[in-house]
């Protein structure tokens, strides 16, 4: 029988240089579970993410009235300002506000009628002529045209049922034909578009009115419900006044650089002999508040209509000229004086923007993009959770 010796101290030495034991160490018995973690993590956001995108797209006729409104009100915000320093209520410097605003756009709509009843009145001539260059003067459209005209036909007629014998003695053959087009139809159907499109913009103002009239009041009911401590109500404060601040600096640089864009275009369009340029730099106004996409929509549309109008290529070069040197301008020259950093987005991130909210919301979440992504960037920069999304969008 053996007694078990102790070990020397050179033997304990060269155990211990032997190499690792079997058991597990704690780090590496920890590192499996933070994986597995972190993995459901990144699922759940990505699961999160995905909901919230449908649900925006399946609701956004209540989310674009509001996202609007709210717009609206941080422009129109240090107006009533203005009037509450001066001692006058909320409600009523919110519906002096209001009001004016909507005074101010009957009164320019009221003073650009007869263009804009001109340019309407134009739109049907305007619809015949461009059939008519597309037809030609021969009144048949090109050859290319007619062939995948003939194409699609042989394609239907294909496609439909193979029994086409007569029907059985006794039975009547029935077939319905498609009516024609009409334009009182046209109307009559959209008819419920238009009530929509009126029931959303009164839903906008009195949405502005609130929340002009409430000043400061849902900023502390979302600081009260952010959390207990006080470092959650701080960083709860911090986001919301960067977010405002932020969009509202960006709205005031839009305005200046679409005012500008609005009278460069219509003295431009007057001095060329473009008809309604008054009606022409307001588009371009509004079309240069949708970056890249909305002054290249609008130098296509003014150049087609410089060639329907005077008939010449030449008009129509003239005038996609002269709206693109706005453009150019505004791109190079006003726009980073003007706004500077008011933005802080680089051009990528507000590219992807654009097409991320136009599959959303369409025209209105193209319009909307830029404020939204904004908000986004403000948001990932003060949580650490987010912060890649933040770099990723910062300039």
């Amino acid at each position: 029988m053996h007694d078990t010796l102790p070990l020397s101290g050179g033997d304990a030495a060269l155990a211990s240089l032997s190499g690792p034991s079997d058991a597990p160490t704690p780090a590496a018995a920890e590192v499996e579970p933070d994986k597995t973690r972190a993995l459901i993590v990144k699922l759940l956001i990505t699961l999160v993410v995905l909901a919230v995108a449908v649900t925006l797209w399946a609701a956004q006729e209540l989310f674009i009235p509001i996202v609007f409104a709210l717009l609206l009100s941080y422009a129109l915000d240090p107006w009533q300002r203005f009037l509450r320093r001066r001692r006058v209520p909320a409600a009523l410097a919110a519906a002096i506000v209001v009001l004016t605003t909507l005074a101010a756009i009957g009164a320019t709509g009221w003073a650009l009628r007869s263009q804009a009843d001109a340019f309407i009145a134009s739109l049907p001539a305007t619809a015949r002529q461009v059939r008519q260059a597309v037809q030609g003067s021969s009144g048949k459209p090109p050859a290319a045209v007619a062939q995948m005209q003939e194409a699609a036909k042989e394609i239907q007629r294909a496609s439909a049922p193979a029994n086409t014998s007569a029907a059985p003695p006794g039975v009547t053959r029935v077939q319905v034909e498609a009516q024609p087009f009409s334009g009182a139809d046209l109307i009559w159907k959209s008819g419920g578009g238009a009530l929509l499109i009126a029931g959303q913009a009164l839903a906008v103002v009195v949405l502005v009115f609130y929340f002009l009239a409430s000043g400061d009041l849902y900023k502390r009911r979302l600081v009260k419900i952010a959390g207990r401590t006080l470092t959650q109500k701080r960083v709860t404060v911090e986001i919301l006044d960067d977010i405002e601040r932020q969009i509202a600096r960006y709205l005031a640089a839009r305005l200046a650089v679409s005012t500008v864009v609005t009278v460069a275009t219509t003295a431009a369009f007057w001095w060329l002999g473009m008809p309604q340029p008054g009606v022409w730099g307001i588009v371009a106004g509004l079309l240069n508040v949708i970056p890249y996409v909305g002054p290249a929509a609008f130098t296509v549309g003014a150049s087609l209509a410089a060639f329907v109008h005077f008939g010449t290529a030449a008009h129509a070069v003239l005038i996609g000229a002269a709206s693109t040197a706005i453009g150019t301008v505004e791109g190079f020259l006003i726009t980073p004086i003007i706004m500077g950093r008011a933005g802080g987005m680089n051009g990528l991130a507000v590219f992807l923007s654009l097409t991320l909210w136009g599959f959303l919301w369409g025209f209105w979440g193209m319009l909307l993009a830029v404020p939204l992504t904004m908000a986004m960037k403000v948001l990932a920069e003060h949580l650490e959770e987010l912060n890649g999304l933040g770099e990723f969008l910062r300039e």
